[in-house]
């Protein structure tokens, strides 16, 4: 994990939880939901998309998007450019995905988009 080549310390719930690490960043702790954003979007090159929900672990499976009440971050790592984001809950927080730009639009729009340089970590 990149957050121990950064020197982080990382915890790990001994029970099931929303998050699936806790970092202490310079001793403030932070819940963090990791996750792995393997494909870029069908719709759109030079973009990734980072799929925000996760089913629970119920008879009746529903999906749930994560909230600023269950984790304070996302950690995502982006195999095809070899870096990891960090995502803030205005980022995250109840939505079902998140995409990235990972090199400027065609069209050259700029607002409203979220660029890799914005958030590696």
């Amino acid at each position: 994990m990149r957050a121990t080549e950064k020197g982080v310390t990382v915890s790990r719930p001994t029970t099931d939880a929303r998050y699936d690490a806790i970092l202490d960043l310079n001793g403030i702790l932070k819940r963090v939901q990791i996750k792995y954003a393997g494909t870029e979007t069908t719709n759109s090159t030079g973009s990734i998309v980072i799929r925000l929900q996760k089913k629970t672990k119920t008879k009746n499976a529903k999906v749930k998007n994560y909230t600023l009440h269950e984790i304070d971050a996302v950690l995502a790592y982006l195999p095809s450019v070899d870096e990891v984001v960090w995502l803030e809950p205005e980022f995250f927080h109840n939505k079902s995905c998140v995409c990235i730009r990972i090199v400027p639009a065609k069209n050259g729009q700029e607002k409203n988009i979220l660029n890799l340089s914005e958030v590696i970590w």
